[in-house]
């Protein structure tokens, strides 16, 4: 006898908080995902308006928060945790330091600005700290041009509003590269051991996804019972019908929220054939 365990999505879904899910995923999310089921151009009847303000905002936002989550919060695999985790921490941590000297030359500038004199103190510091994470590249000769670029500056750039930059700058670099190299772990290209290349874990659009197709079902029986019709996905040349184009509208929104979703694979918006298949389809 096999025993169907509640995926991570249905045990989010059980106590996800509404009011904070509608705040992430607004009204404005709610109307636009709806409007999708309507011809190009139309707008939603009123009593539709009416289902999407008494119940159908709310549900909608609760299976989205619970859904991101599911993915914000789904477990490495043990191949990828150790080397996913030690790239998270790297990144993190570089997002650490840049925004503390971001606010320490915000401090600079503050102070310059109400007393007219410069702040040694934070500017020494983040020299000092921008020399131990640099001074091994100090090339003999060129100490002018190496300090030059370690001392805290002003932008130069009239759209910049009085801000600084510093030596540690660079760790915002470090950040973004981390998180790239982790997107493009998650999509599989990585170096085989025989020395060639292969797609290794790339997810295939027709791949088996319990939480998924629990979140597409849930999005079906919203669907229905705002707009009053039937949820269909049919194989008809490509051309996507009302309920494809609102999944696809909630997924593709989905992947623009500010959600740390390592796994971006899990918001890209499916085919019809892996929504006709959630919805008990050949």
């Amino acid at each position: 006898m096999t025993t169907n365990v509640a995926t991570e999505y249905e045990q989010r879904k059980a106590t996800v908080d509404g009011d904070a899910a509608k705040i992430v995923f607004d009204r404005h999310f709610a109307l636009e995902s709806f409007k999708q089921a309507m011809p190009p151009g139309s707008p939603l009847p009123p009593e539709t308006i009416e289902r999407i303000h008494r119940r159908g905002h709310l549900d909608l936002a609760r299976y989205c928060m619970a859904y991101a989550l599911a993915v914000e919060n789904a477990p490495d695999t043990p191949e990828q945790a150790a080397f996913l985790a030690c790239i998270r921490r790297i990144r993190d941590a570089a997002g650490e330091m840049v925004s503390a000297a971001d606010s320490l030359a915000d401090q600079i500038v503050r102070h310059k600005n109400e007393t007219g004199m410069p702040e040694h103190i934070r500017e020494h510091a983040l020299s000092r700290l921008a020399s131990a994470l640099h001074g091994r590249f100090l090339v003999p000769g060129h100490e002018g041009a190496y300090l030059s670029a370690l001392l805290p500056k002003p932008i130069d750039n009239p759209f910049a509003g009085n801000r600084m930059i510093h030596g540690l700058t660079d760790c915002a670099a470090v950040y973004n590269e981390a998180s790239d190299i982790i997107a493009e772990y998650r999509e599989g290209v990585i170096d085989d051991q025989s020395g060639g290349t292969r797609k290794r874990g790339m997810r295939t659009g027709n791949r088996s996804n319990r939480g998924r197709q629990a979140f597409i079902r849930d999005l079906a029986d919203i669907y229905q019972q705002v707009t009053s019709n039937a949820p269909k996905a049919p194989n008809n040349n490509g051309k996507s019908g009302p309920f494809v184009r609102f999944v696809t509208h909630v997924f593709a929104a989905m992947a623009k929220q500010d959600l740390v979703l390592l796994d971006r694979y899990a918001v890209q918006p499916p085919s019809a054939h892996v929504i006709r298949t959630a919805l008990g389809g050949p």
